[in-house]
């Protein structure tokens, strides 16, 4: 072709460019088109052209090619000549969240923290950040500031941020933070009982405040695991089973709230709606059903 040889002597003319990058997209051969973009984006001196070029090489890599790597590394570009473009952060973040780098995630989304200027962008910066460092980076010391950032954004949490705050001196805080956010057992000697008050915490602040139901449930069966009669979690779990319209797990957890209760004006209306899940939800027998209610009643 005419052209690539013009090329081939002078890289910026714009008439030959034109026609083979033309001719690359009617044919498809889009790695060809690709490698010629490139070789113009180290051509070029000018940053306004290297960015329009960068962007079409994003676009190409990611939607046409499937070249990950590249496509991160276009991404990289146009934010090393237009720091904090949006359009780069979000396709970036979206490539490295569908890779297994979770630390280079963590440090994109970091990033994209000092270029927010919408609060609620940030708080939802902060908790993925906060997220990704507890569960997949495992760096707990990193996660809690991130953690208490959220805290402090929750109405009523002002007393918690101060205690967190106090519980981040020392090793054997870390241990407790560790309990708090996975209520699992820390490694270092815990103060007594940490597991229980820290699990109850944060399933009360991931369904009242942060609305993330599947985190509460967690947290509740965790405490459960604790304390098998806790009274709290046992009825916001049968809130939960309720509004999923999990019956079974709904009566497992009225019979066990009976079983707790000394109170006959407490019990015997959840004897009754046990009943009547039995028969209507799932089909057992009345007999069953009457039973419940004979032992309610003894």
């Amino acid at each position: 072709m005419v052209y690539r040889e013009v090329l081939a002597l002078d890289a910026k003319d714009a008439v030959a460019l034109r026609a083979v990058v033309e001719a690359y997209e009617r044919a498809e051969q889009w790695a060809e088109l690709a490698a010629l973009l490139r070789s113009q984006v180290e051509a070029t001196s000018i940053d306004a052209e290297k960015v329009h070029l960068l962007r079409r090489l994003l676009g190409l890599y990611e939607e046409r090619l499937a070249d990950v790597s590249s496509a991160s590394w276009a991404a990289a570009q146009i934010l090393k000549l237009v720091p904090g473009d949006r359009e780069a952060l979000l396709r970036l973040e979206s490539i490295l969240e569908r890779s297994s780098d979770k630390p280079r995630l963590v440090k994109m989304l970091e990033y994209h923290l000092r270029y927010s200027t919408s609060a609620e962008e940030k708080l939802g910066l902060v908790r993925r950040v906060a997220d990704l460092l507890q569960n997949q980076v495992d760096d707990f010391d990193r996660a809690i500031p991130y953690w208490e950032n959220i805290l402090k954004h929750v109405p009523g949490t002002s007393r918690r941020c101060r205690r967190c705050s106090r519980l981040r001196k020392g090793r054997t805080a870390r241990g407790i933070w560790r309990a708090r956010w996975t209520c699992k057992s820390p490694p270092w000697p815990p103060i007594r009982r940490p597991g229980r008050s820290f699990c109850g915490e944060l399933a009360r602040l991931a369904g009242d405040a942060l609305k993330q139901t599947p985190r509460a449930q967690q947290a509740w069966q965790d405490l459960l695991k604790i304390v098998p009669g806790d009274r709290e979690a046992l009825e916001a779990l049968s809130a939960i089973a309720s509004a999923q319209s999990d019956w079974a797990t709904l009566a497992d957890l009225l019979a066990r709230r009976i079983a707790l209760s000394t109170n006959p004006a407490e019990a015997v209306p959840m004897a009754l709606e046990r009943a009547r899940l039995l028969v209507e939800k799932l089909d057992d027998s009345a007999p069953t059903a009457i039973r419940a209610l004979e032992h309610t009643n003894q």
